[in-house]
């Protein structure tokens, strides 16, 4: 299920996204984590509870841990088989839910996780980025396992690429032009890990309005268990759920955790997001583990969005 948007909505959420990519990445000193949490407070800033007219609305959220999630490659015929290297810097979470008269349903959830660069964009024909475990990551997966202790009870991750060959929608790397121009640059990329160069570059705007309208990111089911792209994702939700935040969330509860309480027609608070129930887990078992001189700047964001469709009557919005 994806949505289909007239010519003025598109502009405007288009507008909002760029709004909000302009001012996460105008200070380009940052390092990309800090630059993709300041991505995750300007999006929601920009796009929270927007409403195109009475068809469609975006409630987002995120969620920001010190602990990035690392794996430890187990293929033994993998060049660099035993070794660490971090998963991603964003992972991005949508919920296409119907809302039908007070009831709602998700009826998709995708996700698209990416790997943040500052690059040098200069219209160069190719790009091999310098991490070539990262890469082989992206582009082959060969089978790997979390370092964390709660996730290595598990086999470990086989995600095959041959079945599952929309994957390289569902992992991407984030170039971030450190050689930004100007106000509204739209010089950042995704590309996608192939080897031995990135190929399949597109704007991060357009993929950000494609992946909020449902036409970007790959598939997922939260609820089905399997050793692939499912677990994956589920367990990057959970282990993020686990970790501590910075000293400066503290006592921002809705930025914590990124809550998606939705107001139904009887008043009721409905929540359609994932990551609800894991907020009270969160509380009740990291109430007071912080530590007061970690280095905020090291971290992964989660962003969900539920992309919430009216179906309350007959309208003129194409779902498909």
């Amino acid at each position: 299920m994806s949505t289909i948007l007239d010519s003025y909505y598109q502009y405007e959420i288009k507008e909002k996204i760029i709004k909000a990519i302009d001012k996460a990445f105008k200070n380009t000193t940052e390092a990309e984590p800090k630059m993709v949490l300041n991505l995750a407070r300007e999006i929601k800033e920009q796009l929270n509870s927007y409403e195109a007219s009475d068809k469609i609305s975006f409630h987002i959220g995120s969620i920001f841990t010190h602990q990035k999630p690392q794996v430890i490659n187990i293929d033994e015929n993998s060049f660099w088989y035993n070794k660490y290297i971090e998963i991603g810097d964003l992972l991005l979470i949508n919920n296409l839910t119907i809302i039908d008269s007070q009831k709602g349903e998700i009826t998709k959830r995708i996700a698209l996780l990416l790997q943040a660069k500052k690059i040098s964009i200069n219209g160069s024909k190719y790009m091999i980025p310098d991490n070539k475990k990262q890469l082989d990551l992206y582009a082959n997966w060969p089978k790997f396992k979390y370092r964390s202790s709660k996730l290595n009870i598990k086999d470990g991750i086989l995600i095959d690429i041959k079945t599952e060959h929309d994957i390289l929608n569902g992992a991407k790397y984030l170039l971030i032009n450190k050689n930004r121009i100007n106000s509204n640059d739209l010089s950042d990329s995704v590309a996608t890990a192939t080897t031995p160069n990135l190929s399949g570059f597109k704007p991060f705007h357009c993929e950000l309005f494609d992946f909020m309208t449902g036409n970007a990111g790959k598939e997922f089911d939260f609820d089905l268990n399997d050793n692939g792209w499912n677990n994956l994702i589920k367990d990057l939700i959970e282990v993020i759920s686990d970790e501590k935040l910075p000293p400066s969330y503290r006592d921002d509860v809705q930025e914590n955790r990124g809550l998606f309480l939705i107001a139904s027609m009887d008043g009721d608070s409905l929540n359609f997001g994932l990551f609800g129930d894991l907020y009270s887990k969160y509380k009740e078992e990291n109430k007071s583990n912080y530590a007061e001189n970690d280095n905020e700047m090291r971290g992964m964001v989660i962003i969900e969005i539920n992309t919430m469709i009216n179906n309350w009557e007959e309208r003129e919005l194409v779902v498909i």
